[in-house]
């Protein structure tokens, strides 16, 4: 039996020396490359000029031109300890110029910014170094205007960090704000007492709430979902931010992305009104919707720092850019193994992040990958982040794939990895499927060729009625067309080519390989996959430029092609109506009709004829047809046996009135229907219930079919367990799916 193996949970925050550490080692960042000088272009906000533009680009990307703008130990921690950074990115060099004034006080050049800068800048450090700035002259100013006497001096200052907050900063992810806290804590390190507090979903509130309580918060990174509710619950807290001068909000663009908007209203609200506060506000976008964010939000004489040069989009241009239109999803897992032995056979220290479009995709591609990396040129790690893991399995997961040094790495992921969270020397990036929009694209494939990593790749596999994504929405990027059947013989040739013991029998071997692990796989998870990626594809159709008909005709394809189940998902005409394909546009999808609900265009009773199993029967005693529940007591799988109980569950044909009904306590160790699986037509078509809530109990389905039967581990005594065709068991939050030996 092949067992997936859990990621145990690490990386937890703790709290030694009344300073925020966490368990797992802190990673130092690498050096950022000798880029040309920062770009600062002119627009609707108001512009900037480099202060240093007349000195040679080796001395304006020095931190040694800033060593005078910034405080001693800031300069330590980034040039000695625990960095050894000696250049300056172009974000870093426009923002560190403007120090100290920027956050001086009494300064008039102390304004707002807009901070326009791809991702992979070290734009982090950019915006925390002017936040340990500001904090370190407000501690000094409030010990100066005790007086003279020293004592006074340093026991005002230390009042003052005590009971006042530093930078408040806001990140859309846990990921992120974990990396930005742990960045924190690194330029901190010279600074005498100062502490970094982390406010995120997943983790104990409470002990977050006690750590702020009892230490200084000079520095504060948060969640909006974790903020807004801690402002909710703690008076506390609410009267610290009070005190705050700065609001940071990172990745802004995707703040607004996942819907944050009514949050970040809610922090902004508990912060000093301006001139108090100062923000500054960092997007890899300018969208209408950025714009008038920082209209809210910043003042009106904001700085507007676009380190972006002209003509160069924001993903990169000097990362190859390849797409994959598959003529059949029974292409789509050769072809990713063949990317995967492409990259191994390319780099000698692959390393990949896949993308995949919703998180039971994701599941269940991670497990495919794991037990098909034997079959791979170089045996692969495989690694996987996505929501249905807690924080703690999260963290683990992101610090074992940015640590590993073995030949070849995989992390199969959802979106909550596409921005910000920093993985060096990741050589390339596979997107499965349209992502979200172009510009969750951009920051997908904007995870490679970061900082002084040249190596680097961008694939994109999509299915034939994904195209017009491409076309409409990506057209102004140079994506050149890689087709499936062409990099077979590159691949081949590659591995011959490449010397290297057996890589050449294995990648021959990847269709083989591929067709006998798609024997193990469960049929429920591949529902449960379909039932995702029909939510996701959906509202997709207009992109699309297609019907939803056609959308999910390929889904379907995907599961018999690509999964190899025997007939696609069946989906009921109430669903079909609500994703409005009404009878006059679509009259069958796979292989039932939808008016009889039959796999036979034969009636064979009395039921189908008047409707179909799936529609019920419909009678009264006037002989005319009207509906009828079902009986209480009556149990469902024993009614189905005979052929009366259709999965809506209309009631009884005349004939069989007068048999005694079955009674469920006579039946109690028979199992149940599963009113929550995309397979089961009662999901959708229960008269009187509500679509998306779906009542009772959750049940585990089985059916008359013996090589169908799945079942709930331990539930029942080994000889009572039907037999069970090679499956995954159903997912569950704190699991992933496994693969079981073919049964016999």
């Amino acid at each position: 039996m092949l067992l997936v193996r859990q990621l145990r949970t690490a990386g937890r925050v703790a709290l030694v020396n009344s300073r925020l550490r966490y368990t797992s080692t802190l990673q130092s960042q690498k050096e950022f490359p000798q880029l040309s000088p920062s770009t600062v272009q002119t627009g609707s906000f108001h512009p900037i000029a480099p202060e240093d533009s007349h000195l040679r680009r080796e001395d304006v990307d020095a931190f040694t031109t800033v060593s005078d703008k910034l405080s001693r130990h800031t300069i330590q921690a980034i040039t000695v300890s625990p960095h050894k950074h000696t250049k300056m990115s172009p974000v870093q060099s426009a923002i560190f110029n403007l120090l100290p004034s920027l956050v001086d006080n009494h300064s008039k050049d102390r304004k707002d910014l807009f901070v326009k800068s791809k991702t992979g800048t070290g734009k982090t450090m950019a915006f925390l170094v002017p936040a340990i700035e500001a904090r370190v002259k407000a501690i000094k100013e409030a010990g100066d205007a005790a007086g003279d006497n020293e004592k006074a001096k340093l026991k005002a200052s230390k009042v003052f960090a005590n009971s006042s907050v530093g930078a408040v900063i806001v990140s859309p992810t846990r990921e992120l704000a974990t990396q930005i806290a742990n960045e924190a804590i690194k330029l901190c390190t010279h600074h005498k007492g100062f502490q970094v507090r982390l406010f995120v979903g997943g983790a104990n509130k409470g002990r977050q709430l006690s750590e702020f309580k009892n230490g200084r918060a000079d520095i504060v990174v948060t969640t909006p979902g974790r903020m807004n509710d801690v402002l909710q619950t703690s008076p506390m807290v609410r009267e610290a931010l009070s005190t705050s001068p700065m609001l940071i909000l990172d990745e802004a663009d995707t703040l607004l992305e996942m819907g944050f908007k009514d949050e970040l209203n809610a922090i902004i609200d508990h912060l000093p009104s301006h001139p108090t506060r100062q923000s500054i506000l960092l997007s890899a976008t300018l969208s209408p919707a950025i714009r008038t964010v920082a209209k809210s939000i910043l003042k009106s004489d904001h700085l507007y720092i676009d380190t972006v040069p002209e003509g160069e989009s924001n993903s990169h241009a000097k990362i190859p850019q390849y797409y994959s239109a598959l003529p059949n999803p029974s292409h789509q897992l050769p072809h990713l193994l063949r990317l995967i032995a492409h990259d191994q056979l390319t780099n000698p220290k692959s390393k990949i992040m896949i993308f995949c479009p919703t998180t039971k995709m994701t599941m269940l591609y991670s497990t495919i990958f794991r037990a098909l990396s034997k079959e791979l040129p170089t045996k692969a790690n495989v690694f996987e982040i996505h929501s249905k893991r807690t924080m703690e399995q999260r963290s683990r997961a992101s610090e074992l794939f940015r640590k590993d040094k073995t030949d070849s790495s995989l992390l199969v992921t959802s979106d909550v990895s596409a921005r910000g969270v920093d993985y060096p020397n990741v050589t390339r990036v596979i997107q499965i499927g349209i992502p979200p929009s172009a510009d969750q694209y951009v920051h997908r494939i904007g995870r490679t060729g970061r900082g002084d990593n040249n190596a680097g790749r961008a694939d994109f596999i999509m299915d034939y009625y994904e195209l017009p994504f491409l076309t409409w929405q990506l057209n102004q990027h140079n994506i050149i067309d890689n087709p499936a059947k062409e990099f077979v013989k590159e691949v081949t040739q590659l591995a011959e080519s490449s010397g290297k013991q057996g890589a050449l029998d294995k990648v021959n071997n990847i269709e083989n390989a591929v067709s006998d692990l798609i024997s193990q796989v469960d049929e429920l998870a591949v529902r449960e996959t379909f039932a995702s990626l029909l939510g996701y594809y959906m509202p997709k159709a207009g992109v699309l430029r297609t019907t939803k008909g056609v959308v999910i005709e390929g889904l379907k394809s995907w599961t018999t092609d690509a999964m190899g189940l025997e007939k696609p998902p069946y989906i009921s005409d109430l669903f079909l109506k609500k994703l409005g394909l009404t009878d006059n546009r679509t009259q069958k999808f796979g292989n039932r009709d939808r008016y009889t609900g039959s796999d036979s265009k034969e009636y064979y009773s009395v039921a189908q004829k008047n409707g179909g199993k799936d529609r019920g029967l419909r009678y009264n005693i006037d002989g005319k047809q009207k509906f009828r529940g079902p009986d209480k007591g009556t149990l469902r799988s024993e009614w189905d046996k005979r052929g009366l109980y259709g999965n809506r569950g209309q009631g009884r044909p005349p004939s069989e009135r007068n048999k005694p009904e079955l009674n469920a306590n006579e039946f109690r160790g028979a199992p149940s229907f599963s009113t929550r699986n995309i397979g089961s037509r009662s999901n959708f078509d229960r008269p009187n219930r509500s679509f998306d809530k779906p009542r009772g109990r959750r049940q585990y389905m089985t059916s008359a079919h013996p090589t169908r039967a799945i079942y709930k581990p331990n539930e029942r005594e080994d000889s009572q367990k039907p037999k069970v065709r090679n499956t995954i068991p159903r997912a569950r939050v704190e699991s992933n799916y496994r693969l079981v030996e073919k049964a016999h």
